[in-house]
């Protein structure tokens, strides 16, 4: 616009353009990124709108931003929960196989039994590791 040599009331809506205005805002793609809620827009996003619908049209924009954020926070913490339970059931079902392969090797012939003994002694490591390892992390 300034090459063309445009008047002022133009030139006065279509700012010359820097790095900064056309930089890619992540925000949407990664709203939990540091600096994300003072994040000014760029005088491109203003362009065409009228005073009075633009704090409205950025107000709805940041209520979407607000409850996309709000949502993502809420399925971590649900994951969160899941994944704590699902630790547990780990341990429970290695200690449960450990019970079975125990109770398998009583009524055997030596080599059912010593398979069973080592199935069971194989099942109780799993459960000492994996719960070692969640307290560990927890």
């Amino acid at each position: 616009m300034m090459t063309l040599k445009a008047d002022d009331t133009i030139l006065r809506k279509f700012k010359e353009l820097s790095k900064a205005d056309i930089k890619s805002n992540t925000y949407v793609v990664n709203p939990n990124q540091p600096g994300s809620t003072t994040l000014n827009l760029s005088w491109i996003w203003h362009v065409g709108r009228d005073d009075e619908s633009a704090p409205a049209a950025l107000q709805e924009s940041n209520r979407v931003l607000y409850l996309k954020s709000r949502a993502l926070a809420s399925r971590w913490r649900e994951e969160l929960l899941l994944v704590k339970y699902e630790m547990e059931w780990t341990v429970r079902y290695f200690k449960h196989n450990h019970d079975v392969w125990v109770d398998r090797s009583s009524n055997s012939s030596p080599g059912a039994k010593a398979y069973a003994r080592r199935k069971a002694a194989q099942y109780l490591w799993q459960a000492q590791v994996a719960e070692g390892e969640f307290i560990k992390y927890n």
